[in-house]
C-alpha cells in the first residue's frame, strides 16, 4: 500500500503541482485544460475502437499512428473551438453597447456554445457506458 501510495504521488505531483500553482489561477486556463484532457480521452477512445473494429491485434504501427492522428486533430478542433469563443467574447467585450442586455445575450451565446460541447460529450460518455454495460 506504501509503494503504491509512493508511486502515484511521484507519478502525479509535477502535474498536481502545474495545476495548483499556474493554472488554478485563472479560470480561463482551467477551462482549457479540462477540455484538453476531453479531447484526449475521445483520440483515445477513436483509437480503442478503431483497433477493436479493425481488428488491428498485435499492429502497433497502425494504433500509434492513428493514436496520434487523433490526438493532433483533436488539439487542433480545440484550439479553433477556444479561438471561436474568444472571438465572442472579445466582440461582447469591446462592443460597449448602451444596454448591458445586449453583451448579455452576446456573452450568452459563447457560454451555451461551450455548454453545447459539454453536453455533446456527457451524453456521448453516456451512451458508451450503456453500450460498455450491454456487451
Amino acid at each position: 500500500m506504501v509503494l503504491q501510495v509512493g508511486a502515484a504521488l511521484l507519478a502525479f505531483s509535477p502535474s498536481l503541482a502545474l495545476l495548483a500553482f499556474l493554472v488554478s489561477r485563472r479560470a480561463q486556463l482551467l477551462i482549457i485544460a479540462i477540455s484538453a484532457g476531453v479531447v484526449w480521452l475521445c483520440a483515445i477512445l477513436v483509437v480503442a475502437v478503431l483497433w477493436s473494429v479493425l481488428g488491428l491485434g498485435t499492429k502497433y504501427f497502425w494504433v500509434v499512428l492513428i493514436g496520434s492522428l487523433s490526438q493532433e486533430v483533436g488539439r487542433m478542433l480545440l484550439v479553433r473551438a477556444y479561438r471561436r469563443v474568444e472571438r465572442v467574447v472579445s466582440k461582447a467585450i469591446d462592443a460597449q453597447p448602451s444596454t448591458s442586455e445586449t453583451a448579455h445575450f452576446a456573452l450568452h451565446d459563447a457560454s451555451a456554445s461551450i455548454g453545447t460541447f459539454a453536453l455533446m460529450f456527457m451524453l456521448l460518455d453516456v451512451v458508451l457506458m450503456v453500450l460498455a454495460f450491454l456487451a
